[in-house]
């Protein structure tokens, strides 16, 4: 995150059709609810189906949880998009090890969503929309120092299963798996609401 620039999120899957444009758009939208400007969300794929639009499944999803895949189009990762981003989310374990694959330095900054979403709602919420930045990084650093508190090893709790050709029961599954991480990554962004004797200005509130 540069001075007085957006904190950049990257959420990576396999061909960047289906599960990690989901991830983008939702998070997209709820971080831009909770905290306007702070946060600049993208997608890649480690094997990406370059320029296809999502999955149709994907689209319907993403539409049913009240954001969209309009104009989206998948892109390869690469090293640039790597280096340029504060955290990165990889949809499954597999993914962690290919993001590194292009810089291994980038292991503080690498997760997968469920896991980094776990060690998210245990830490602090930021005090005010102008800290929220300075709290993620503070986030990323300590789900790094503390990574192996919030990973545990099992595919069925750390990874979201790929759908792609596997019919619609299979993306009903990934959006039980992704959906809750999301969800508590937005609220990991929402700062604390002022009470309304305090928004009114009674300075004992």
């Amino acid at each position: 995150m540069g001075i007085g620039g957006p904190f950049r999120i990257l959420t990576v899957c396999t061909g960047n059709v289906s599960r990690s444009p989901v991830v983008e758009r939702l998070l997209r939208s709820g971080l831009e609810e909770a905290a306007p400007g702070v946060f600049e969300v993208s997608s890649a794929g480690t094997r990406a189906l370059s320029g296809e639009g999502a999955q149709p499944e994907s689209e319907d999803l993403t539409a049913r949880l009240g954001s969209s895949l309009a104009g989206f189009r998948a892109r390869q990762l690469n090293e640039s998009l790597v280096v340029g981003s504060d955290v990165i989310l990889g949809l499954a374990e597999a993914h962690v090890r290919e993001i590194l694959s292009y810089s291994p330095s980038a292991l503080k900054r690498t997760f997968t969503l469920r896991q980094f979403a776990r060690a998210v709602a245990s830490f602090p919420r930021a005090a005010s929309r102008e800290t929220v930045g300075d709290a993620w990084a503070g986030y990323v650093e300590n789900a790094a120092q503390s990574r192996n508190q919030f990973r545990t090893g099992d595919p069925l709790l750390d990874d979201v299963a790929d759908p792609f050709g596997r019919g619609a029961p299979a993306y009903e599954r990934m959006a039980e798996e992704l959906v809750p991480a999301v969800e508590a990554l937005i609220r990991a962004a929402a700062v604390p609401r002022r009470s309304r004797t305090h928004a009114l200005g009674d300075p004992t509130a």
